[in-house]
């Protein structure tokens, strides 16, 4: 998947997936910060049990140049190309099962591959870590849930991340089923 799998794996490395974060409907943001995917998990890892996760399931994400513009985001050709984004849009999917995470990514003829997956946990305030199998790296997410909406974010303190990665990192996803 050359570029493909990398921006996948920072997608989710979800995903899962600009200031968001908190608890499902929380309203407030949370600062923290986000070591780059290449790093190793942050050190607090260890969920409460009273704290909201994400739910288990399927979440879908179109990403498009259009956003690439209207965000700022300086992504190179090649990436867009290796991104089946050459026709202006790509289709993600996320899935969520327990500790494990995956990335979909539709190509061009309408066919998902796996871009990456790994395992997830939460650290003590609740903040989603997703670590990639392909990377050997984890992320610290801020999430945030309103409806059948799932909203991820890096935080904006902190390592920041290449436009690349925000661009599949941060944005809305959509509850599918």
């Amino acid at each position: 998947m050359r570029t493909r799998t990398e921006a996948a794996t920072l997608l989710a490395v979800g995903i899962l997936l600009a200031g968001c974060g908190g608890a499902p409907d929380s309203g407030q943001a949370t600062q923290s910060s986000s070591p780059p995917p290449s790093t190793t998990a942050p050190t607090s890892t260890a969920p409460a049990t009273d704290k909201a996760r994400i739910p288990d399931g399927t979440w879908t994400r179109e990403v498009t140049k259009a956003e690439i513009t209207r965000r700022g985001l300086q992504i190179p050709p090649e990436v867009i190309t290796g991104n089946y984004l050459d026709d202006g849009s790509v289709r993600l999917v996320l899935k969520s099962q327990a500790a494990r995470w995956s990335i979909l990514v539709e190509d061009d003829a309408g066919a998902f591959e796996v871009g990456d997956q790994g395992g997830t946990s939460y650290d003590a305030e609740g903040r989603w870590v997703q670590a990639s199998d392909s990377t050997g790296g984890s992320v610290l997410i801020d999430w945030k849930i309103s409806g059948d909406t799932l909203t991820t974010s890096i935080p904006k303190s902190g390592p920041q991340l290449s436009d690349e990665e925000r661009l599949f990192l941060e944005g809305p996803w959509h509850r599918q089923g």
